[in-house]
């Protein structure tokens, strides 16, 4: 009996992870490793290749898969006070990152490619950071300092507000989170699949990858599997 008591317990855990709302669409959606940034500098060209095949959704990268792990940096507002030690996860991202993992901006706006200022002022905050800086119910526009290290605090504009994605393993709790261009090196390349067209997809990938980096290992997993 305690055997079988502890297999559904088991499985309804293993239930519960399947069909918690994470906050983003995990499905379709591969991460391949990009090693010692190997393509990070063609990552355009990349991205360009990979979308002109209808298999392809779309193409994104990031430092930090969901799941994975993320830095903290500490962070500072006029709402918060001088002594106060605020850490929050940052996520390095390029532009394509929220579309590719189907966030949805609940306030303001997503960043924008033809707006130079997104690469280097401009952040998505989760709504947790809302509360935990003290910001405005409507923080849009508001200036969130970053630790850059060495004593550089970077000034960075809140462009939009997403949900509290579910970053984090599932036994730990959602974090404070910010999502910005923080700078062009990544770790994985995220790629969306269209239905039905996953083997052809990766293949795409996989091919267009070893044209552009034949030295370096062409490595993935599908995000709901990981």
């Amino acid at each position: 009996i305690m055997m079988i008591l502890g297999t559904l317990m088991v499985y309804r855990q293993l239930d519960y992870l399947r069909h918690k709302d994470l906050g983003f669409d995990k499905e379709a959606v591969i991460a391949i490793k990009n090693d010692n940034n190997a393509l990070s500098q063609q990552l355009e060209l990349y991205k360009t290749t990979l979308l002109a095949d209808p298999k392809i959704s779309s193409v994104s990268a990031t430092l930090s898969k969901p799941g994975g792990l993320r830095p903290l940096i500490q962070v500072r507002t006029e709402e918060t006070a001088a002594d106060q030690d605020l850490t929050v996860a940052g996520i390095n991202v390029d532009f394509d990152y929220l579309k590719t993992m189907g966030m949805e901006i609940k306030a303001g706006r997503n960043f924008d490619p033809r707006l130079q200022t997104d690469s280097t002022e401009a952040i998505i905050i989760n709504k947790r950071m809302i509360g935990y800086l003290g910001l405005p119910d409507d923080p849009i526009e508001s200036v969130v300092e970053i630790n850059a290290g060495n004593g550089v605090w970077q000034r960075k504009k809140v462009i939009g507000v997403v949900e509290d994605v579910n970053f984090e393993p599932l036994n730990r709790k959602t974090e404070e989170a910010f999502y910005a261009h923080l700078f062009p090196a990544y770790s994985f390349i995220l790629v969306k699949l269209r239905p039905g067209e996953f083997a052809a997809g990766i293949a795409k990938a996989r091919q267009t990858w070893e044209q552009m980096v034949p030295g370096q290992p062409f490595s993935y997993s599908f995000i709901e599997d990981d």
